[in-house]
């Protein structure tokens, strides 16, 4: 066996010792951090007003590390009007979109948007 092959098993020895002793402490920090439970905080991104309603497009933003299943996401009008609607899934770390309808014309009334609950999957 010539010094070169020699040098080239070594490197390559070396270089799969440092990717396995990487992957486990990625796979140890992973297992070790405690994962926040889900938080979904909601936020609006657009309104107009449409065939005498007003749509509130909304974002729901899943803060925490964990799903979130089946999320109520509520909208309170000054005037008393109450939108809901539901969100099947919202993965950890991630953000989904919806809408919300109030009839007549809201302009610049601020509405009430938050998410009132939601289910571990």
């Amino acid at each position: 066996m010539s010094k070169t092959d020699r040098f080239l098993q070594i490197t390559m020895a070396a270089m799969g010792a440092v990717l396995l002793l990487v992957s486990l402490a990625v796979i140890a920090g992973g297992a070790l951090a405690g994962s926040r439970d889900a938080f979904i905080e909601v936020t609006e991104v657009k309104r107009e007003f449409v065939g005498g309603r007003s749509r509130i497009r909304l974002e729901a933003v899943n803060r925490g590390d964990v799903a979130a299943a089946s999320i109520i996401v509520t909208g309170s009008a000054p005037s008393g009007q109450i939108a809901t609607t539901t969100l099947d899934y919202v993965p950890g770390k991630s953000r989904r979109a919806a809408t919300l309808s109030f009839a007549g014309d809201l302009a610049d009334t601020p509405v009430k948007l938050e998410a009132t609950g939601w289910i571990d999957p």
